[in-house]
Parts: structure tokens; C-alpha cells; sequence
């Protein structure tokens, strides 16, 4: 199919391709005039620009990947919104990508978008992905990579996260202070950052106010509502449940509910729970679920302005920004 090229519109108007090529990239050495004229011509020939071409001249393609570990899901298909109008607003195009917490899948996806010569990649890492092995490529080829939300240790590339630690600490402590003494911790995935530093806060803040950490009741290894529904229901198997269990995500805590349901467990007085990440129908539970908020309008903006630094300058530094989070308290605890 041919299209309609550049020279075309030049011959039009009888005037140089380099004119129009100026005009159409709104050169500060061509008329108000002659731009006016040209884009007239460009669009009622049908003149669609040739970003390939662009890219080439131009050694970017004005693209960024964006791999998510799943998309049916409030914070992420909100944290999507975010990172769209943040890129636009800085003249890129989203590619998005979603894993679906399979970090072979995730590979795969990770050198489709190199083959596609994006700019860079935000990436929300699955949570099956255990090593750095697959982010080596992207280091060789010199494509600014950043982490969101869940990043692994020791790695060389930019984070952007929740204050994980901080937060689970303050909420324990909040209801600590509500007078709560037996807790238990349905945690993430123990390779992660937000598993790790999530668990991290919870025994720190026990162990600050003298509280006995029973290990039977920490449990880790999920994000989802079958983990939190499979570990409600083997707690009581077990005979022991705490009088408060902090869950790593509000899937977990939705499972949990459910799980409640069944057991005829009561929410609060028998069991009080908080989860993690403020999806939207936590508020319309019964009880309303205790949970943090995280700060995803900025974590958007924050990933998409740190990536956007890097790409136009690839000596800057790395950034590890970790923003803070807030206790929302409902009817749960």
C-alpha cells in the first residue's frame, strides 16, 4: 500500500522537502505561515508521519514497555491509567504488556520489547520471578529499566515502591495500641521487596513492644484470594487463630473474608484483619476492610518521570524512592 509522502506535499506547494519536513516538526526557523499551509496540505492529503523514519534520525522511538503482573485487578488497571497520562504528558507512547505473574512469560515479553526498540521498561515484576537473570539483557543493550512496586535485592536498575516497612510498622503499632496482643502475618512472596520489607515491619514493631512472634503464624508465599482463603481455614484447622491477622494485599484479605464466611469465624470480634493496597470494594466488605493505601496516582508519575530522566540522560544516577503509604480504618479492626 503506498502512502503519501513528504515530497508529495512539497511538490503541492511548490516549495523544498526540507520546508516541509521543518514545518511539520514546528522548526522555530519556519513561518507561522508556511507551517499553517504545510500541516493544511500534509492533512488533506492524508500525510501520516513516518515515526520509524523519525525514530531512526532521532535514535528513540518515543516508547516506553510497561509490563504489569496482571490487569484484571483495581490497582493495577489504576496504576495503568497513571503511567499513560504520565507518558503522554512527556510525549511517549505506552506498549503494555502483562505477565500474569509467569516470569517465563515475563522474559519472553521483556525481549519482544526490545525487539521493538522501546525507549525503556517499567516493569511490576511477577511473582514467580526469583532472579535477576532475565533483566541482564537489558543492561547489555543500555535500556533504562524501573522497577514498580515489587523489585528483587540487588539489583542495578531504578525502584519505585511504597514505604512497605514503615507502614506495616505504624499500622501494628496503631492497633497495638488499640489493644491487640496476638497477631499473625499473611505475607507475600519471601524473594520480593514488598514480601520481605512488609514482614520486616510486622516483627519489628511485635518485638518493639515486647509481643511474643509466634512463627506458626506467619505465613508466606502469596499475593492471592485462594492463598489467604487455603491459610484462614488451616489457622483454625490448627486451633490458632490470632485476635489479629495482618494480610500483604487485599486479595489475601478478600480470601480471608470468604474463608470467615464459611467457618462462621466473626470479623472483627473474633478475627480483626488488615490488608494492603486499598482496592476498591475493601470499603464495601462487611465489615469495611482496614487497609493501607498506596499512593498510586504519584507511584505512576514517579516511574515515568524517573525513567524519562534516565532515557534523556543515561549517566544519571539510580533512584530508590519509596513513597509513603496510609492507614485507612474501617469496621474490620
Amino acid at each position: 500500500m503506498r502512502r503519501v509522502s513528504q515530497a508529495e506535499i512539497a511538490e503541492k506547494l511548490d516549495i523544498s522537502r526540507t520546508t516541509v519536513t521543518k514545518a511539520l516538526n514546528d522548526d522555530p526557523n519556519i513561518s507561522d505561515r508556511t507551517k499553517e499551509k504545510v500541516k493544511g496540505a500534509a492533512q488533506e492529503l492524508g500525510y501520516i508521519v513516518n515515526n520509524i523514519g523519525r525514530s531512526l534520525v532521532n535514535n528513540r522511538t518515543m516508547t516506553i514497555g510497561l509490563i504489569v503482573p496482571k490487569i484484571a485487578h483495581s490497582f493495577y488497571s489504576t496504576l495503568l491509567e497513571g503511567i499513560y497520562n504520565a507518558a503522554n504528558m512527556r510525549g511517549y507512547d505506552i506498549i503494555p504488556m502483562v505477565s500474569f505473574e509467569d516470569c517465563e512469560r515475563e522474559e519472553k515479553m521483556i525481549r519482544k520489547m526490545l525487539a521493538m526498540h522501546v525507549d525503556g521498561i517499567v516493569m511490576g515484576i511477577s511473582e514467580t520471578t526469583t532472579s535477576l537473570d532475565s533483566f541482564q539483557i537489558v543492561e547489555k543493550n543500555n535500556i533504562p529499566l524501573v522497577f514498580l512496586d515489587r523489585a528483587l535485592p540487588y539489583h542495578h536498575f531504578s525502584e519505585i515502591t511504597t514505604n512497605d516497612f514503615e507502614i506495616t510498622y505504624n499500622a501494628i503499632e496503631f492497633t497495638i495500641q488499640k489493644g491487640y496482643k496476638n497477631f499473625g502475618f499473611l505475607g507475600g512472596q519471601p524473594h520480593l521487596s514488598s514480601g520481605v520489607n512488609r514482614e520486616m515491619g510486622y516483627r519489628k514493631a511485635l518485638k518493639d513492644h515486647n509481643l511474643s512472634i509466634d512463627e506458626n503464624q506467619i505465613i508466606t508465599g502469596g499475593y492471592s484470594k485462594q492463598f489467604g482463603y487455603e491459610n484462614l481455614i488451616e489457622l483454625h484447622k490448627l486451633n490458632s487463630l490470632p485476635e489479629l491477622l495482618f494480610c500483604a494485599t487485599d486479595e489475601v484479605a478478600l480470601g480471608v473474608y470468604k474463608a470467615a464466611k464459611k467457618l462462621g469465624i466473626k470479623i472483627p470480634d473474633d478475627v480483626a484483619v488488615i490488608g494492603f493496597g486499598d482496592l476498591e470494594i475493601a470499603r464495601y466488605l462487611n465489615p469495611p476492610l482496614t487497609t493501607i493505601s498506596m499512593p498510586i496516582d504519584k507511584l505512576a508519575e514517579e516511574a515515568i518521570a524517573t525513567l524519562v530522566a534516565e532515557i534523556e540522560n543515561p549517566n544519571r544516577e539510580k533512584t530508590v524512592n519509596k513513597l509513603e503509604g496510609s492507614l485507612i480504618v474501617r469496621k474490620s479492626i
